[in-house]
């Protein structure tokens, strides 16, 4: 993917949730955790880039107003660790996770899907085990990963 399509995806991803203006309920919030965690750690690594990358997100957004960042971002650590510790368990804990919402409010599954979004360009490249992991989180929320 070439860096235009990135800026693209990324400019709709951070769209969405600026249009979303609605306090983010837990459940909504471990699930964005979780799919960027998932993408970010994809390659084996979750990068100090990318940690920031999630926490800039949640910050700007209207929705996250009343969220601890400081719980937010252990949370987020937590997850990635659990991640990278143990991919399988981890990956298993986070889809467990974002699987919560299948065929739930379907503006809350599209702040799961622009979170994973802006997780693949967040260090600037795309891989393949990324896009991988895009899929996978559709498919827990019950959504055409074609679509995305």
């Amino acid at each position: 993917m070439t860096n235009q399509p990135n800026r693209e995806l990324h400019q709709r991803a951070l769209a969405t949730w600026e249009r979303f203006d609605e306090e983010v309920p837990d459940d909504v919030l471990r699930a964005v955790s979780g799919a960027f965690a998932l993408v970010a750690c994809a390659d084996g690594n979750l990068e100090d880039a990318e940690i920031e990358t999630f926490l800039d997100m949640v910050r700007e957004a209207r929705a996250f107003q009343n969220v601890n960042l400081a719980t937010l971002e252990a949370q987020f650590r937590h997850l990635g660790r659990a991640i990278l510790d143990d991919f399988e368990e981890g990956r298993r804990h986070a889809l467990q996770e974002i699987a919560l919402l299948k065929k739930g409010d379907p503006r809350q599954t599209a702040l799961v899907v622009s979170a994973a979004q802006i997780a693949i360009v967040s260090n600037g490249q795309l891989a393949e085990a990324e896009e991988l992991v895009l899929q996978q989180i559709c498919e827990a929320l019950g959504l055409d990963p074609e679509a995305y």
